[in-house]
């Protein structure tokens, strides 16, 4: 009993200096963990910060960060969260059913959480269709693009307590409804994707992701592509596809939040999605019109894959 004692307690000091020696040695490699944080440094120990208290607590920040295992233990605790409470310990991110994943905004945003009102919507349209007017007589022409929204596009994985009744009055419905009575040049990616929802071959989100897939990305540029040119009469270089590849390891952009999970690698199911193979055909008769492009992140994929740098002549604000 006593030798089964003493084992017991050589292995539980093992445990407690296990994460000091890894920090001193890096005996093991160290993973990576993903999001935005700041890694605190070492402070440097003056009287002041000692008799203030803020170099003890500015030391234990950073033994926090440097801690032998660090990065295994929070994918441990992140494991045992999302296996029995279906919970995720990263910012705004919400796992739905058969483990889609969200970012609450997206989905706020589809209840009309945010929604600002008919009358301020109209007041940013009457300034759209103002600035419209004053590009239109420098014989420049203004495209206003609504993203889609994977809340909109898969309601049906999103727990139910999460989710208000139908509304008209959220900001995409009235901008979308108002923008196309406007008169404005506007391609609506929310409302095509809806409607291609049922007949598209390949999911046009993926299940860890929260801007389109890959494949819906593409499509989506191949139609902006044709409106530019059907708006300004003038070919630009095209997309040309030769194929598909179906592949469950993600792409990074198609694995944006599921990453930020840091979960074990594997922790999460496969899911299948297509990656077109393409390349741009571009020739001597295709223009590049200048253009400056003002988006957020949605727009960083087609950035990626050369759209600015083949189609347009400009700038990415």
């Amino acid at each position: 009993m006593k030798t089964w004692k003493r084992i017991l307690y050589l292995i539980f000091l093992a445990m407690l200096w296990a994460p000091l020696l890894q920090m001193w040695t890096h005996l093991f490699p160290q993973q990576k963990l993903y999001g935005a944080y700041t890694q605190h440094t070492k402070p440097e120990l003056t009287a002041k910060n000692w008799f203030s208290g803020d170099f003890q607590y500015d030391y234990t920040r950073y033994l926090n960060d440097t801690l032998g295992f660090h990065a295994d233990m929070v994918k441990f605790r992140n494991y045992c969260c999302y296996k029995l409470f279906h919970t995720a310990n990263a910012f705004g991110i919400l796992i739905g059913k058969e483990d889609y994943l969200y970012e609450m905004g997206y989905i706020q945003t589809k209840n009309g959480e945010e929604y600002v009102g008919t009358p301020k919507i109209k007041e940013y349209i009457h300034q759209a269709k103002a600035l419209d007017e004053f590009l239109s007589n420098k014989g420049k022409t203004l495209i206003i693009v609504l993203a889609p929204n994977k809340a909109d596009l898969y309601p049906e994985y999103i727990p139910k307590r999460y989710l208000h009744p139908a509304t008209d009055s959220t900001n995409y419905k009235q901008f979308s409804k108002l923008l196309k009575a406007s008169g404005l040049n506007v391609i609506d990616f929310n409302d095509w994707f809806l409607k291609k929802k049922a007949t598209a071959s390949y999911p046009l989100f993926p299940k860890y992701g929260i801007h389109w897939s890959e494949y819906g990305m593409l499509m989506a540029a191949d139609s902006l592509i044709s409106y530019i040119e059907q708006i300004q009469h003038t070919p630009l270089a095209h997309l040309v596809f030769d194929g598909n590849e179906i592949s469950t390891t993600p792409s990074a952009s198609d694995f944006d939040i599921g990453k930020t999970l840091n979960l074990p690698d594997n922790t999460l199911n496969p899911f299948a999605l297509c990656y077109p193979k393409w390349h741009w055909q571009q020739d001597s008769n295709y223009n590049r019109p200048k253009a400056i492009v003002i988006a957020d992140s949605f727009y960083w994929q087609l950035f990626n894959i050369g759209f600015q740098q083949h189609c347009l002549d400009g700038q990415f604000w």
